[in-house]
């Protein structure tokens, strides 16, 4: 392997004025210590390559990117929560109808006598010696 080359902090644009220093570009920026080092990587993630950002614009799209990730996950989660309210609605439907068909047996089980006492199943031969 090779030496690296050297790497060289980018000379801003000489039309455009720093926000930060208040001067051109061209004259600050290759003595800004705003310009930070990106390391860049592919899709499967390997290596590909360095470059120099100014780190208040890496802050700006930053937090862009951010509110555009929440917008998208607050539009999903709404969406997750409106089907959950339609299930939950379905099946409240469901067992209500349920629950109305089953109300005249249920009225006649509640007029009918309690058992005098609790009879135990008796599941084979080898339990009757035992109740």
């Amino acid at each position: 392997m090779g030496t690296p080359a050297p790497k060289v902090k980018p000379d801003g644009p000489s039309d455009m004025f720093c926000p930060q220093w208040q001067k051109p570009m061209s004259e600050v920026c290759r003595t800004c210590g705003w310009w930070t080092e990106l390391e860049h990587r592919d899709e499967e993630g390997q290596h590909a390559g360095f470059s120099y950002e100014c780190a208040m614009n890496i802050t700006a799209f930053g937090t862009m990117k951010t509110a555009k990730e929440v917008r998208c996950n607050t539009a999903s989660t709404d969406k997750t929560a409106n089907a959950v309210h339609r299930m939950h609605n379905n099946m409240a439907e469901t067992n209500m109808k349920l629950i109305e068909g089953l109300k005249p047996a249920l009225q006649v089980m509640a007029r009918a006598p309690a058992l005098s006492k609790p009879q135990r199943y008796i599941e084979n031969e080898r339990d009757k010696g035992n109740a």
